[in-house]
């Protein structure tokens, strides 16, 4: 922690404001709205699409690629160890992925 003291402010450091508590609250509260707007329709069979699992497994892969690179780049600004490690967890995880596509 010492490297993030001599750095300056880090913004994970940093309280939430108002303004971001408002958008986390409403930002929940939309995913509550539109679960119970979709839940009378959770028994309704959808139609068979042949690239689904493809589709689900890139997106899947290009997150975790996504969330590798930020943890890493955290890593390098802040010099914890925590980061690197969940880095190298989802590298693991999108090779994992490549595999059993």
């Amino acid at each position: 922690m010492q490297a993030a003291d001599q750095t300056g402010i880090v913004i994970v450091d940093l309280p939430a404001g108002q303004t971001q508590r408002r958008t986390a609250l409403s930002i929940a509260l939309a995913l509550l709205v539109s679960a119970a707007v979709a839940a009378p329709f959770a028994s309704v069979q959808l139609g068979h699409l042949d690239a689904f699992i493809p589709i689900s497994q890139t997106l899947i892969f290009v997150n975790d690629l996504i969330t590798s690179a930020l943890l890493i780049s955290l890593f390098a600004i802040v010099r914890w160890r925590a980061p690197p490690q969940a880095a190298t967890a989802h590298q693991k995880i999108f090779c994992f992925t490549l595999r059993i596509t």
